[in-house]
């Protein structure tokens, strides 16, 4: 039998699932929504990163 503890320990206790199971929602979304993306054939024969410095001109920043 459980404990007699307020309603909100309660949902502090499973709030971390229902945030686990909505982000697990949201993640098989965007998986679902990647499948629909083109493909080509080809092969990677170069890939580096690279650090860029870009300058803004508008004023906004």
């Amino acid at each position: 039998m459980l404990p007699d503890l307020p309603w909100f320990v309660y949902a502090m206790l499973l709030a971390p699932l229902g945030l686990l199971l909505v982000a697990a929602a949201y993640k098989s979304l965007q998986v679902r929504a990647a499948r629909e993306w083109p493909s080509a054939a080809g092969k990677v024969v170069v890939s580096k990163a690279e650090v860029r410095k870009v300058k803004v001109i508008d004023g906004d920043n």
